[in-house]
């Protein structure tokens, strides 16, 4: 047999599989019931165009020992059930017997809390999973929404649009939307840190000090600190990692605010590679912070001034999307 009469034999084998799982004959897969503050959620992009023209051929760089010989469609995602996100997916791959491969096809259950498939768009992943996050922000919680995958799996391109879908939220849900909301984009390269806003505001309002930094306790407290200078990681009394000299910017608008986040966007470190000719480089860290009435049934804390942490200071919110760099 030729290689594209192997590949074609392949294919047909690969939808009957698929038919089949998304069929529900597939093996069972339980939805993970403890009650948890983390959720794993899996986001599968549709096959892309130039992708679709490599579907059975050979797969170059291939070795005895790889999953698949031939390019084929692998990741089969069950419909919805009454609307709801199914809470697994399959990953196909050759079969094989004693590490020698039979021409059959397995398919391998993968359980998480809710799984978006290539029909679904950035409307349900709003809908199922940031809109939690917002409501616990805007509460003066903690939220992170982490985005996680090999290069070209479509991370930035969901963080993205879910930055901009938060941005909406939140200035549609706030009633004193003057007292503005405090944005800080930075992205972490190695042990490099960058920030990735323009200028920071100035700490005082006033012209010829854009060499001001403004910090998150400087917004909220009115306090001023020093000049400008490169961020930096370091460890704070308790033991925390923090980031310390990265600017913000207090925006009183819808439009200000996905204005900057393009900006931060656009600034990010880029480079080609094998899957992506437009890679993040860098981790990107998207933090919003949205002031809050104080708990007076809470002891006032002091935050560091200076610095951001993985604990929000009292009386704010804190909302963080960020995005990992892929491999």
């Amino acid at each position: 047999m030729t290689d594209a009469s192997i590949g074609a034999a392949l294919l047909e084998k690969v939808k009957a599989v698929r038919q089949r799982l998304l069929a529900g004959e597939g093996d069972a897969a339980a939805r993970i019931a403890r009650p948890t503050d983390t959720r794993v959620c899996l986001r599968v992009r549709p096959v892309l165009e130039h992708e679709h023209m490599l579907l059975g051929q050979l797969i170059p760089g291939r070795s005895d020992k790889s999953f698949a010989q031939i390019e084929y469609e692998a990741v089969v995602v069950p419909p919805r059930s009454a609307g709801e996100a199914p809470s697994h997916l399959y990953v196909l791959s050759d079969e094989k017997h004693l590490g020698v491969a039979t021409g059959g096809i397995v398919a391998h259950p993968h359980v998480a809390h809710a799984v978006y498939g290539p029909e679904d768009g950035e409307e349900e992943l709003v809908q199922g999973e940031l809109n939690s996050l917002i409501e616990c922000a805007t509460a003066g919680g903690d939220a992170t929404l982490l985005a996680y995958g090999q290069t070209s799996a479509g991370k930035t391109h969901s963080c993205v649009a879910l930055q901009a879908a938060a941005a909406r939220a939140l200035f549609a849900s706030r009633k004193d939307a003057a007292s503005g909301i405090l944005l800080s984009f930075y992205e972490l390269a190695g042990e490099k840190i960058r920030d990735l806003l323009p200028e920071s505001t100035p700490a005082n309002g006033e012209e010829g000090d854009e060499d001001k930094v403004v910090s998150v306790s400087e917004r909220l407290h009115g306090e001023s600190r020093g000049t400008k200078s490169d961020p930096l990681l370091r460890e704070a009394a308790d033991g925390q990692v923090v980031v310390s000299g990265v600017g913000v910017r207090c925006v009183t608008s819808e439009m200000e605010l996905l204005k900057l986040l393009r900006e931060a966007n656009a600034a990010r470190m880029t480079a080609p590679t094998m899957r992506n000719s437009c890679s993040s480089r860098s981790h990107a860290f998207c933090i919003i912070s949205i002031p809050t009435a104080p708990d007076p049934t809470k002891d006032e804390q002091t935050p560091d001034p200076d610095c951001y942490s993985s604990v929000a200071p009292s009386g704010v919110g804190v909302l963080r999307i960020v995005d990992l760099a892929g491999r």
